[in-house]
């Protein structure tokens, strides 16, 4: 029985990202800055940021995360290349759409433990 849909050759499947994004989207952020990214408001440190064939094809930020909310620690699976130094789990490299730089501190995570209330024992 035939199947219901048919594959296009290899040679006439479009890359998954036509248009990615070129060195002019990474000018604006520079190595050790704060930044928020996305999806989630994670928060970390801008620690690389370039063009990397093992990551996919374009421009990609590297983000050394406050925790560990990330998939690696800096290096590159498919290629081992390391890009930068952090612990397991606490580096995300993402498009730079998805990253915002500014005044991010890091987030105390016992903060919403804390409480005003005067009645505690």
């Amino acid at each position: 029985k035939a199947p219901y849909f048919t594959s296009l050759p290899e040679t006439r499947r479009e890359p998954k990202n036509k248009n990615p994004p070129g060195p002019e989207t990474i000018e604006a952020f520079n190595i050790g800055d704060r930044c928020e990214i996305q999806p989630g408001s994670r928060r970390g440190t801008i620690a690389w940021k370039g063009a990397n064939e093992g990551i996919g094809n374009g421009y990609w930020v590297g983000v050394h995360l406050d925790e560990p909310l990330g998939k690696g620690d800096g290096a590159i699976a498919k290629t081992g290349d390391r890009l930068f130094e952090c612990p397991a789990n606490h580096a995300a490299f993402v498009r730079p759409d998805k990253v915002t730089a500014g005044d991010f501190p890091e987030l105390d995570p016992l903060a919403e433990l804390e409480s005003d209330d005067e009645d505690e024992i």
